[in-house]
């Protein structure tokens, strides 16, 4: 069975080239997709790995993420997707960071890393602003907990920027 008798693998296929080029977490993949059962889902990605769009590590090729990508793009249900990435993204921001962050809690914040610099860079401030915000704050406290503060300030003032922009200055989440 090629992939174009494939739906479900291709629209995974066209998901997952919103990740950024490092381990795919799965519980991600799972939260957007929950309405697939697991073996849909499972079938779904073992046809990516076989046909070696997604690496044995669960990664993508930055060439195969550029092929996916524009293949998401080409999609109806294109910004749909992106929606659900990007909901699913910030959860994940929100339960992995915060205000005070033992080792353990920043290694397992660090899985997502990536991911959240990737979507920060490559998604626009116009669609996304508000998801932009929350995960620059995000990785502002993983930042400031591994004492890179350097790294965590600018992050800081880039989500108040968006903040401010989209909310206005005097709106509580500012």
């Amino acid at each position: 069975m090629t992939l174009v008798e494939q739906p479900r693998t291709q629209e995974l296929a066209a998901f997952v080239s919103l990740f950024g080029l490092a381990a795919i977490p799965q519980d991600i993949v799972e939260n957007c997709f929950e309405s697939w059962d697991e073996k849909d889902r499972s079938d779904a990605w073992d046809r990516l790995m076989s046909l070696h769009l997604v690496g044995q590590d669960e990664t993508l090729h930055p060439i195969v993420r550029e092929f996916l990508t524009v293949k998401l793009d080409e999609r109806s249900d294109c910004e749909e997707l992106r929606g659900r990435y990007a909901r699913a993204i910030v959860v994940a921001a929100d339960q992995y960071c915060k205000q005070t962050m033992d080792q353990t809690e920043v290694q397992a914040a660090k899985v997502y890393e990536t991911h959240w610099l990737d979507f920060n860079h490559r998604q626009s401030e116009e669609n996304f602003g508000i998801a932009i915000a929350a995960i620059c704050m995000s990785l502002g406290l993983l930042y400031r907990s591994m004492g890179l503060y350097a790294k965590a300030e600018p992050l800081y003032q880039r989500a108040l920027t968006i903040s401010e922009k989209q909310l206005g200055p005097d709106h509580p989440d500012t």
